[in-house]
């Protein structure tokens, strides 16, 4: 800024000059407080089963009409949370490797001007920080039976159909889930016994 003036004098927050033989002049700036919209502040994921959501609350003085914008991992946008009115996104199709750790950011949006993104302040880990409910089958009755001789096999789904039967002897079966995607030991299930006739049976559980 270039002046050429007799007198120049600081007044406040502006500067107010007197020109020689003119009228004096005054030239004022102002700076603003805070910017607008404000940022979304206590950005953070939640984590149950491995779904995965991400939070945030409004920033002080965020108007009514204000709507949310995500970005994931290399700032990519999330389709189902661009220009949302909540203030939670489930990313947990976008964060489903359990091997990988994921960032996220999130910014306010008002009659069309962007406030400035607010990131996690750590990288979010779905295997190490979500948390397990009731994922595992539980046990009913007790376990009252004897076992002289065990299988163990392996059930991806469905139905295990177990063809091996002796005639007028009884058999015992217990099944148990094994989480191949998260570190979890789930309790056994109670003992189902059955005793074969005298012919051959085929056995579906």
């Amino acid at each position: 800024l270039l002046i050429i003036a007799d007198k120049l004098l600081l007044i406040g927050q502006g500067f107010k000059c007197q020109l020689k033989l003119i009228k004096p002049c005054s030239f004022m700036f102002s700076s603003p407080v805070g910017s607008f919209p404000p940022s979304p502040i206590n950005v953070s994921f939640s984590s149950v089963n491995l779904r995965n959501v991400l939070h945030w609350l409004p920033g002080h003085d965020t108007p009514n009409d204000t709507h949310f914008t995500v970005q994931y991992l290399k700032w990519r946008a999330v389709r189902q949370c661009t220009v949302i009115v909540r203030t939670w996104c489930d990313l947990s199709a976008q964060t489903s490797d359990l091997d990988d750790g994921y960032y996220a950011r999130v910014r306010s949006v008002v009659r069309k001007k962007s406030s400035k993104w607010t990131g996690l302040q750590r990288r979010f880990d779905p295997k190490e920080e979500s948390k397990s409910h009731n994922l595992c089958s539980q046990p009913s009755g007790t376990d009252s039976e004897r076992v002289f001789l065990q299988h163990h096999y392996v059930l991806q789904k469905g139905f295990f159909k177990y063809r091996l039967l002796s005639y007028n002897t009884k058999y015992c079966f217990s099944a148990q889930s094994r989480l191949v995607f998260m570190p979890i030991e789930c309790q056994r299930s109670a003992w189902f016994c059955i005793t074969t006739a005298q012919g051959i049976i085929d056995l579906k559980l």
